[in-house]
């Protein structure tokens, strides 16, 4: 969440910056993320959940 937080606030200065170099910046693998965090299509539209928590509706 900390880092969809710095990525709007780099956006809102005109700084964007891609998945890999905001990675980078927390020390972060992608692969970490891809295994927790993931992206559902439902009824309703998409959810993102972390493990097995929805997160976002």
């Amino acid at each position: 969440m900390i880092m969809v937080k710095d990525k709007l606030n780099m956006f809102m200065k005109n700084q964007n910056l891609d998945d890999d170099e905001l990675y980078e910046k927390f020390g972060i693998n992608s692969g970490m993320l891809e295994n927790l965090m993931y992206k559902e299509k439902t009824e309703d539209g998409y959810k993102i959940r972390w493990g097995k928590q929805k997160i976002m509706a």
